[in-house]
């Protein structure tokens, strides 16, 4: 499942997330969750906001908690 970065910079991500994927828990499949891809990213990397697994739409993270 390919997760979509539209922008990034200084340790801000907007990215597009695919329906079917979870952004952060709990796991109910082998689908990695957005917050594991951030953290492939960034490894203090934090998701700031949900959305439901079977809706897709643009998330944003960060480098850290605090970055966001």
């Amino acid at each position: 499942m390919q997760v979509g970065v539209l922008f990034s910079s200084d340790g801000f991500l907007a990215l597009n997330k695919p329906p079917g994927m979870c952004s952060q828990g709990p796991k109910a499949a082998d689908i990695p969750e957005l917050w594991e891809m951030v953290r492939m990213i960034y490894p203090t990397g934090f998701v700031a906001h949900r959305i439901d697994q079977f809706t897709s739409g643009v998330n944003l993270a960060g480098a850290s908690r605090t970055q966001i």
